[in-house]
């Protein structure tokens, strides 16, 4: 593409984010439910007993692992349900259904989440099942703790507590969560405690996710209202409606606090705040109330020890979580630094807010020049949880004072957005990935790595709404140019490998364990030995792509590199266009499969250490043409061709898209060619594929992979790692990146991104790799 071109695209930011900012304006807030009260339900919550399965050898510490509860009710025909909640406390995680149907989840036991169910009760026989998981890797308390609370339209509310008249299992069979089980047989629960009794302590009762919807529909008016210069008064009042709010209900820490919240408050304070390239728009008592409220949260979340630029492997809570919170620190001690406030202010540890804004300047320009020289991010592209990190570096780049600190957070953007380029096709990302929960890859348009995309190149679908996504869309930050003839010249780009060197090891898990807390987990991930290697297959019809990496114990691995990994092929010309083998879960797998690819071949099967996962399925989106065929499935795309094998067993169809495998454990073999590279006959294809051998001899699948993909070794009992052509796949390469577009060699801290002529060279060594005495980042673009 011309730059001409590629310049109109990029000046359409404008246009386009307006447009995108003015849907706003119409949308209705979010209200918090009046008819759940939380202080009710904390005095109803003092009569429960936390309660579990009656273990046998360790009644005080029980194994990690599911256990299963079972509360039945029958409710009168006559007089109908007002309001219906659950409460619920959980050490450590469940999920609760009714009749069935799952209604909501729970995490941690400090603090009891209220969950709506209304919707799901029926009149006559229901059923409420919670199969709570107890974490660790040996035996350590666990329990369940809550209520459920019903409200008629006549008469007194009632009131279930957990205690030793619910039913318990250690196994169940299906159809278990149906009113209609026969659970006799079931012991009754063990009550362990009371309510605030040892080891929990304390439960409080949140309403994280209510509270979150109410604040973010205001903010992102508000944000939308300023930038447009429309309705400024009720937006500034919706500033301070949801700062109350926050206040109130106490939800400013935990998991979803101000970090989770803090992009945006962030953005809308550094626009149009105090200093800010629109001041004056934001009126001083929602500045005054922003700055007071940052800065009790920064009091005690916010300490100078943690700081340390020889930790920026060290994540709390999750790679997203991590990231946003030390942005928010960041921001705190920037807005408290330059206000009148910040002057007296002193944070618990002692420190002033100069001191905290050149502790946290200090830590960022590591984190951001150790993520460009060792593979970016440890959470591979998921469908949501890339525009929650991406969020902070943008309110970093475009309101840090500091010119090397803002240089290399474009620095990181620019490798960030050159990788997702040469792997995408019409905005969504194929290769590889982990946190990709169930569902989501089925809804690309609720993609919002796809959706950031819009705003920069105008492609795909038009973005969704979301409250990370007007904190991109007001960002001065825009893709190099040739990023953006990367992104959108899938023909040019041709056909080709990437392979990048990932992180997702424990550095030291029992050190790990140490310096977590309860319900705020900490990865000392290892910055060398990562164990991972990325690696995608890449036409301008399909992407297949993988993780490849050795068979290994859940432990050795960080929760969040292992959770819900996905290896498959998207396919162009369709949105939603995909086929990927997944095993089956509720929410999360962790080191649920490991696979083998080269080219378009790829073998994957659920690992001996799979821990939450089911049966081995294969999905196949519903635009595929498929047809089974001597022992394969074959599945036409639009422009290319596919086949799977389920190599041991049989298989059933769940539905429309899900194959399910008759032996968990089989390995998948997919099969992806261009159909122009068969003359676009299907026929053809198929016949080659059948003429491929599939052998097994002692628990080792031999498979020769299609045309040149080579021969492939696979080891059944996942004692070995998987071979091509005789050897096993280097997992510690000597390169961060590799492909025609983006390369560099591991550690280095130079990032060459071509195409054709033009080159864009991304240069975070500090002046001490380079003989010199002071950092000098740089970033320069050759067209």
């Amino acid at each position: 593409m011309t730059d001409e071109a590629l310049s109109e695209v990029r000046d359409g930011f404008s246009s386009r984010r307006d447009s995108y900012l003015a849907e706003y304006l119409d949308r209705p807030f979010a209200e918090l439910d009046s008819s759940i009260d939380p202080v009710r339900s904390r005095r109803e919550l003092q009569t429960a007993q936390w309660i579990w399965y009656p273990e046998q050898n360790s009644p005080n510490q029980p194994p990690s692992g599911l256990r299963y509860f079972r509360r039945q009710l029958t409710l009168p025909p006559q007089n109908p349900i007002q309001q219906a909640c659950i409460v619920l406390a959980v050490d450590n995680t469940c999920t609760v259904s009714i009749n069935g149907k799952l209604v909501g989840r729970a995490n941690g036991f400090q603090h009891a989440k209220l969950i709506d169910i209304t919707q799901h009760l029926k009149p006559g026989d229901n059923v409420v099942t919670i199969a709570a998981r107890n974490l660790g890797d040996k035996p350590n308390p666990a329990g369940v703790l809550g209520l459920l609370h019903i409200d008629f339209e006549q008469g007194a509310p009632q009131v279930i507590v957990t205690n030793n008249q619910w039913q318990t299992s250690d196994q169940v069979v299906e159809g278990w969560d149906t009113p209609t089980e026969d659970s006799s047989a079931w012991p009754k629960a063990e009550e362990l405690g009371a309510c605030d009794s040892a080891p929990w302590g304390e439960v409080k009762i949140i309403r994280d996710v209510q509270i979150n919807q109410f604040v973010f529909s205001r903010l992102t008016f508000a944000l939308a209202a300023l930038h447009l210069e429309t309705e400024s008064e009720r937006a500034n009042a919706a500033i301070l409606e949801a700062i109350k709010v926050l206040r109130q209900e106490e939800q400013a820490t935990g998991e979803f606090g101000l970090h989770w919240l803090g992009g945006v408050f962030y953005r809308i304070y550094g626009l149009f705040g105090p200093g800010g390239p629109m001041e004056g728009r934001l009126s001083d008592d929602a500045a005054h109330a922003m700055e007071q409220l940052f800065a009790d949260w920064a009091f005690t979340e916010s300490k100078i020890s943690e700081s340390d630029p020889e930790h920026t492997w060290r994540l709390w809570g999750s790679e997203n979580h991590s990231a946003q919170r030390d942005a928010t620190r960041w921001a705190a001690a920037r807005m408290l630094a330059a206000s009148p406030l910040g002057e007296t202010f002193r944070y618990q540890d002692g420190s002033t807010a100069q001191e905290q804004l050149a502790a946290w300047r200090k830590y960022l320009k590591r984190y951001y020049r150790e993520r460009v020289k060792r593979g970016m991010l440890i959470e591979i592209s998921p469908s949501g949880y890339g525009s929650r990190t991406l969020q902070g570096w943008h309110n970093i780049y475009d309101f840090t004072d500091d010119p090397e600190l803002k240089s290399l957070v474009k620095a990181g953007l620019d490798v960030w957005w050159a990788n997702w380029a040469q792997e995408q096709l019409g905005g969504m990302r194929g290769g590889g990935k982990t946190r990709l929960y169930p569902g989501a890859w089925a809804l690309a348009h609720h993609d919002r790595n796809r959706a950031m995309s819009w705003f920069y190149l105008g492609q795909g679908n038009r973005a969704h709404h979301h409250e990370t996504l007007p904190v991109i869309a007001t960002t001065t930050y825009r893709l190099p140019l040739v990023v953006m003839d990367i992104a959108l010249d899938p023909q040019g780009r041709g056909v080709y490998e990437c392979q990048s060197r990932r992180l997702g090891r424990h550095l030291d898990y029992q050190q790990s364990l140490l310096l977590s807390r309860p319900n705020e987990p900490i990865y000392e991930v290892d910055p060398e030995q990562g164990g991972i290697v990325r690696y995608s297959y890449c036409t301008p019809d399909f992407i297949m792509g993988s993780l490849l990496f050795g068979s290994h114990p859940k432990d050795y691995w960080t929760a969040i590199s292992q959770q819900n990994r996905w290896h498959g092929i998207i396919f162009a010309g369709e949105p939603n266009s995909t086929l990927y083998p997944r095993c089956e879960t509720d929410r999360s797998t962790y080191n649920a499969h490991w696979a083998i690819q080269n080219k378009g071949t790829l073998i994957a099967q659920k690992l001996r250490h799979a821990d939450a996962t089911k049966a081995m399925r294969v999905c196949f989106s519903t635009d595929l043409k498929r047809h089974e065929r001597d022992g394969w499935i074959f599945a036409q795309a639009k422009n290319a061709f596919a086949a799977v094998k389920v190599v041991r067993g049989t298989w059933d169809w769940d539905d429309a898209r899900w194959l399910r495998c008759s032996d968990e454990y089989t390995p998948v073999i997919l099969e992806v060619a261009r159909s122009e590279d068969f003359a676009d006959n299907f026929e053809t294809f198929q016949q080659e594929i059948l003429k491929q051998k599939v052998s097994i001899e002692d628990d080792v699948l031999h498979y020769r992979g299609l045309r040149d993909s080579g021969n492939f070794t696979f080891y059944l009992q996942s004692d070995q790692a998987p071979e091509l052509n005789g050897a096993p796949i280097d997992l510690a390469p000597d390169y961060a990146f590799q492909s025609p577009f983006v390369n560099e060699k591991w550690a280095e801290g130079v990032v060459y991104i071509t195409k054709g002529k033009r080159k864009l060279v991304v240069d975070v060594r500090q002046a001490t790799d380079k003989n010199g005495d002071t950092p000098s980042p740089s970033s320069g673009e050759t067209p």
